[in-house]
Protein backbone atom coordinates (compact mmCIF):
# COMPACT_ATOMS: atom_id res chain seq x y z
CA UNK A 1 0.00 0.00 0.00
CA UNK A 2 2.64 2.36 0.87
CA UNK A 3 4.89 1.76 -2.18
CA UNK A 4 1.23 2.28 -4.20
CA UNK A 5 0.87 5.74 -2.27
CA UNK A 6 4.28 6.34 -2.94
CA UNK A 7 4.07 6.19 -6.88
CA UNK A 8 0.92 8.58 -6.78
CA UNK A 9 -1.89 6.16 -7.64
CA UNK A 10 -3.86 6.23 -4.14
CA UNK A 11 -6.44 7.37 -3.28
CA UNK A 12 -4.24 11.06 -1.97
CA UNK A 13 -2.74 11.09 -5.60
CA UNK A 14 -2.08 14.68 -6.82
CA UNK A 15 -3.41 13.58 -9.87
CA UNK A 16 -6.80 13.88 -9.03
CA UNK A 17 -6.64 17.53 -9.01
CA UNK A 18 -6.72 17.63 -13.01
CA UNK A 19 -10.39 16.14 -13.06
CA UNK A 20 -11.68 19.61 -13.06
CA UNK A 21 -9.39 21.96 -14.78
CA UNK A 22 -10.41 19.06 -17.61
CA UNK A 23 -14.06 19.31 -17.23
CA UNK A 24 -13.71 22.98 -17.36
CA UNK A 25 -11.78 22.56 -20.57
CA UNK A 26 -14.15 20.48 -22.01
CA UNK A 27 -16.91 22.92 -21.06
CA UNK A 28 -15.09 26.11 -22.96
CA UNK A 29 -14.29 23.82 -25.82
CA UNK A 30 -18.11 23.20 -26.14
CA UNK A 31 -19.19 26.76 -25.90
CA UNK A 32 -16.37 27.72 -28.54
CA UNK A 33 -18.04 25.63 -30.90
CA UNK A 34 -21.48 26.35 -30.22
CA UNK A 35 -20.59 30.22 -31.17
CA UNK A 36 -19.19 28.66 -33.93
CA UNK A 37 -21.95 27.00 -35.60
CA UNK A 38 -24.28 29.17 -34.59
CA UNK A 39 -22.90 32.66 -35.88
CA UNK A 40 -24.35 34.78 -38.18
CA UNK A 41 -22.27 34.66 -41.35
CA UNK A 42 -22.57 37.76 -43.31
CA UNK A 43 -23.49 38.01 -46.90
CA UNK A 44 -21.62 37.63 -50.65
CA UNK A 45 -22.56 40.65 -52.02
CA UNK A 46 -22.57 41.48 -55.60
CA UNK A 47 -22.49 45.20 -55.84
CA UNK A 48 -23.00 46.66 -59.37
CA UNK A 49 -21.59 50.27 -59.93
CA UNK A 50 -19.26 49.63 -56.64
CA UNK A 51 -16.31 51.63 -58.38
CA UNK A 52 -18.77 55.00 -58.86
CA UNK A 53 -19.82 57.44 -55.68
CA UNK A 54 -22.03 55.56 -53.45
CA UNK A 55 -20.31 52.23 -54.45
CA UNK A 56 -16.81 53.62 -53.36
CA UNK A 57 -18.34 54.93 -49.50
CA UNK A 58 -20.03 51.39 -49.74
CA UNK A 59 -17.96 48.86 -50.06
CA UNK A 60 -15.23 49.30 -47.74
CA UNK A 61 -17.79 49.31 -45.17
CA UNK A 62 -19.19 46.61 -46.01
CA UNK A 63 -15.94 44.80 -45.97
CA UNK A 64 -15.09 46.04 -42.24
CA UNK A 65 -18.52 44.56 -41.00
CA UNK A 66 -17.52 41.06 -42.36
CA UNK A 67 -19.41 40.52 -45.61
CA UNK A 68 -17.78 38.95 -48.86
CA UNK A 69 -17.88 41.80 -51.82
CA UNK A 70 -17.52 41.81 -55.21
CA UNK A 71 -18.37 44.98 -57.38
CA UNK A 72 -18.94 44.96 -61.21
CA UNK A 73 -18.43 48.47 -62.81
CA UNK A 74 -17.17 49.45 -65.95
CA UNK A 75 -14.35 51.95 -64.05
CA UNK A 76 -15.68 54.86 -65.75
CA UNK A 77 -14.45 57.69 -63.09
CA UNK A 78 -11.06 55.68 -62.88
CA UNK A 79 -9.10 52.85 -61.44
CA UNK A 80 -8.67 54.58 -57.99
CA UNK A 81 -11.96 53.94 -56.39
CA UNK A 82 -10.86 51.22 -54.08
CA UNK A 83 -7.30 51.01 -54.03
CA UNK A 84 -7.62 51.55 -49.69
CA UNK A 85 -9.35 48.08 -50.28
CA UNK A 86 -8.23 46.20 -53.53
CA UNK A 87 -6.00 43.83 -51.61
CA UNK A 88 -8.61 42.82 -49.02
CA UNK A 89 -9.18 39.06 -48.97
CA UNK A 90 -12.75 39.02 -49.03
CA UNK A 91 -13.06 41.35 -52.15
CA UNK A 92 -13.37 40.74 -56.21
CA UNK A 93 -13.13 43.37 -58.58
CA UNK A 94 -14.90 42.58 -62.17
CA UNK A 95 -14.06 45.13 -64.55
CA UNK A 96 -17.25 44.68 -67.23
CA UNK A 97 -20.52 45.92 -67.98
CA UNK A 98 -23.76 44.78 -66.62
CA UNK A 99 -25.55 45.09 -69.78
CA UNK A 100 -23.25 41.57 -71.08
CA UNK A 101 -25.56 38.28 -69.99
CA UNK A 102 -21.76 36.16 -69.96
CA UNK A 103 -20.68 39.05 -67.20
CA UNK A 104 -23.29 39.34 -65.08
CA UNK A 105 -23.64 35.22 -64.45
CA UNK A 106 -19.27 35.66 -64.37
CA UNK A 107 -19.94 38.10 -61.31
CA UNK A 108 -23.16 36.64 -59.49
CA UNK A 109 -21.83 33.44 -59.35
CA UNK A 110 -21.61 32.09 -55.39
CA UNK A 111 -23.61 35.20 -54.62
CA UNK A 112 -26.69 35.45 -52.30
CA UNK A 113 -27.24 39.14 -52.36
CA UNK A 114 -27.47 42.20 -54.88
CA UNK A 115 -26.87 46.01 -54.41
CA UNK A 116 -27.43 47.78 -57.25
CA UNK A 117 -25.87 50.73 -57.80
CA UNK A 118 -25.27 50.61 -61.78
CA UNK A 119 -26.74 53.40 -64.07
CA UNK A 120 -28.17 56.75 -63.84
CA UNK A 121 -30.03 56.47 -60.34
CA UNK A 122 -30.63 60.27 -59.53
CA UNK A 123 -30.58 63.51 -60.46
CA UNK A 124 -28.04 65.03 -57.97
CA UNK A 125 -25.76 66.46 -61.25
CA UNK A 126 -26.11 70.03 -62.36
CA UNK A 127 -24.95 68.57 -65.98
CA UNK A 128 -25.32 64.83 -67.57
CA UNK A 129 -22.71 63.63 -68.99
CA UNK A 130 -24.41 61.35 -71.75
CA UNK A 131 -20.86 59.10 -72.30
CA UNK A 132 -20.87 58.53 -68.53
CA UNK A 133 -24.62 58.75 -67.38
CA UNK A 134 -25.78 56.30 -69.90
CA UNK A 135 -29.20 54.88 -68.32
CA UNK A 136 -29.02 50.94 -68.11
CA UNK A 137 -32.18 49.71 -70.03
CA UNK A 138 -35.33 48.52 -68.75
CA UNK A 139 -34.71 45.38 -70.72
CA UNK A 140 -30.64 45.33 -69.25
CA UNK A 141 -32.20 45.64 -66.01
CA UNK A 142 -35.32 42.98 -66.16
CA UNK A 143 -32.20 40.42 -67.29
CA UNK A 144 -30.11 41.28 -64.37
CA UNK A 145 -32.62 40.31 -61.90
CA UNK A 146 -34.12 37.20 -63.17
CA UNK A 147 -30.63 36.68 -63.95
CA UNK A 148 -29.86 36.79 -60.43
CA UNK A 149 -33.23 35.16 -59.18
CA UNK A 150 -32.10 32.09 -61.27
CA UNK A 151 -28.30 32.07 -59.70
CA UNK A 152 -30.31 31.45 -56.37
CA UNK A 153 -29.70 35.39 -54.66
CA UNK A 154 -31.69 35.13 -52.03
CA UNK A 155 -31.91 39.36 -51.48
CA UNK A 156 -31.65 42.05 -54.01
CA UNK A 157 -31.72 45.92 -53.40
CA UNK A 158 -32.39 48.36 -55.60
CA UNK A 159 -31.28 51.90 -55.54
CA UNK A 160 -34.17 54.12 -56.77
CA UNK A 161 -34.30 57.72 -56.33
CA UNK A 162 -36.87 60.16 -55.22
CA UNK A 163 -36.63 61.99 -58.75
CA UNK A 164 -39.84 59.51 -59.61
CA UNK A 165 -42.31 61.79 -57.87
CA UNK A 166 -40.60 64.66 -60.50
CA UNK A 167 -40.72 68.34 -58.94
CA UNK A 168 -41.60 69.33 -55.17
CA UNK A 169 -43.26 72.34 -55.41
CA UNK A 170 -44.89 71.63 -51.60
CA UNK A 171 -43.73 71.11 -48.54
CA UNK A 172 -43.93 67.13 -49.39
CA UNK A 173 -44.76 64.74 -52.21
CA UNK A 174 -47.40 61.52 -52.01
CA UNK A 175 -47.36 58.84 -53.98
CA UNK A 176 -50.20 59.30 -56.19
CA UNK A 177 -47.50 62.55 -57.41
CA UNK A 178 -45.31 59.38 -59.09
CA UNK A 179 -44.47 58.68 -62.61
CA UNK A 180 -47.27 61.73 -63.60
CA UNK A 181 -44.81 64.50 -62.89
CA UNK A 182 -41.37 62.08 -62.91
CA UNK A 183 -38.80 63.14 -65.40
CA UNK A 184 -37.63 60.81 -68.07
CA UNK A 185 -35.34 59.67 -65.63
CA UNK A 186 -37.75 59.10 -63.17
CA UNK A 187 -39.95 57.34 -65.15
CA UNK A 188 -37.08 54.98 -65.88
CA UNK A 189 -36.99 53.98 -62.29
CA UNK A 190 -40.68 53.36 -61.82
CA UNK A 191 -40.61 50.88 -64.54
CA UNK A 192 -37.27 49.27 -62.66
CA UNK A 193 -38.95 49.19 -59.35
CA UNK A 194 -42.66 47.75 -60.70
CA UNK A 195 -40.08 44.40 -62.73
CA UNK A 196 -38.15 44.03 -59.57
CA UNK A 197 -41.52 43.83 -57.76
CA UNK A 198 -43.20 41.30 -60.05
CA UNK A 199 -39.93 38.95 -59.70
CA UNK A 200 -39.86 38.82 -55.99
CA UNK A 201 -41.09 35.73 -54.53
CA UNK A 202 -40.49 34.57 -51.08
CA UNK A 203 -37.14 33.03 -52.04
CA UNK A 204 -35.99 36.27 -53.75
CA UNK A 205 -36.84 39.00 -51.22
CA UNK A 206 -36.26 42.65 -52.62
CA UNK A 207 -36.51 46.29 -51.56
CA UNK A 208 -36.30 49.59 -52.78
CA UNK A 209 -34.57 52.31 -51.50
CA UNK A 210 -35.32 55.86 -53.24
CA UNK A 211 -32.58 58.25 -52.31
CA UNK A 212 -32.90 62.11 -51.92
CA UNK A 213 -29.77 64.08 -53.33
CA UNK A 214 -27.06 62.38 -52.07
CA UNK A 215 -23.65 64.48 -50.89
CA UNK A 216 -20.77 64.38 -49.06
CA UNK A 217 -17.32 63.22 -49.12
CA UNK A 218 -16.07 59.56 -50.61
CA UNK A 219 -13.25 58.63 -52.58
CA UNK A 220 -15.09 58.94 -55.68
CA UNK A 221 -16.40 62.23 -55.50
CA UNK A 222 -18.37 64.82 -57.97
CA UNK A 223 -17.99 68.41 -57.43
CA UNK A 224 -21.23 69.08 -59.83
CA UNK A 225 -23.82 67.83 -57.49
CA UNK A 226 -25.82 70.52 -56.13
CA UNK A 227 -25.15 70.60 -52.37
CA UNK A 228 -21.36 70.23 -53.07
CA UNK A 229 -21.40 73.08 -55.94
CA UNK A 230 -22.47 75.47 -53.59
CA UNK A 231 -20.32 74.51 -50.87
CA UNK A 232 -17.47 74.88 -53.82
CA UNK A 233 -19.11 78.72 -54.87
CA UNK A 234 -18.98 79.54 -51.17
CA UNK A 235 -15.73 78.68 -50.16
CA UNK A 236 -14.06 79.66 -53.65
CA UNK A 237 -15.83 82.80 -54.88
CA UNK A 238 -17.56 83.83 -51.51
CA UNK A 239 -21.09 83.97 -52.92
CA UNK A 240 -24.12 81.48 -53.36
CA UNK A 241 -26.43 82.25 -56.33
CA UNK A 242 -30.31 80.41 -56.13
CA UNK A 243 -32.61 79.92 -58.45
CA UNK A 244 -35.68 81.90 -57.88
CA UNK A 245 -37.22 78.41 -59.57
CA UNK A 246 -36.05 76.40 -56.70
CA UNK A 247 -37.64 73.41 -56.21
CA UNK A 248 -37.73 71.51 -52.36
CA UNK A 249 -35.47 67.61 -53.00
CA UNK A 250 -34.49 65.59 -49.99
CA UNK A 251 -31.19 65.50 -49.32
CA UNK A 252 -29.27 62.51 -47.60
CA UNK A 253 -25.45 62.54 -46.81
CA UNK A 254 -23.50 59.22 -48.44
CA UNK A 255 -22.68 57.83 -44.96
CA UNK A 256 -26.22 57.90 -44.08
CA UNK A 257 -27.20 55.94 -47.53
CA UNK A 258 -24.34 53.27 -46.76
CA UNK A 259 -25.56 53.08 -43.30
CA UNK A 260 -28.96 52.65 -44.74
CA UNK A 261 -27.99 49.44 -47.09
CA UNK A 262 -25.83 47.76 -44.25
CA UNK A 263 -28.92 48.05 -42.22
CA UNK A 264 -31.21 46.73 -44.32
CA UNK A 265 -28.75 43.88 -45.09
CA UNK A 266 -29.11 43.11 -41.55
CA UNK A 267 -32.93 42.87 -41.09
CA UNK A 268 -34.56 39.59 -41.44
CA UNK A 269 -36.55 38.60 -44.56
CA UNK A 270 -40.02 39.93 -42.77
CA UNK A 271 -39.15 43.19 -42.14
CA UNK A 272 -37.68 44.18 -46.27
CA UNK A 273 -39.31 41.64 -48.35
CA UNK A 274 -41.39 44.02 -50.84
CA UNK A 275 -40.73 46.92 -48.94
CA UNK A 276 -39.84 50.76 -50.55
CA UNK A 277 -37.84 52.73 -48.77
CA UNK A 278 -37.95 56.95 -49.19
CA UNK A 279 -34.92 58.13 -47.69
Amino acid sequence: MSQAFAHGVGSGSTGEGYGPLILLFGIIIFILFLVLINRKKGWTVLVTGGAGYVGSALVPHLLKKGHHVRVLDLYTFGEHALKDVRNHVNLLEIKGDIRDLDTIKKALKGCNAVIHLAGASNENRLSINSKNDEFVTVDAFTVLVRTAKAAGVKRFIYTSSACVYGPITGESAIESDRFEKASELGKHLEHCETILGEESTAEFVTSIVRTGHIFGYAPICHLDIPLHALTYAAVAKKIIKVSKSAKNYPSIHVKDVVGLFVFLLGQPNGRIDGETFNA
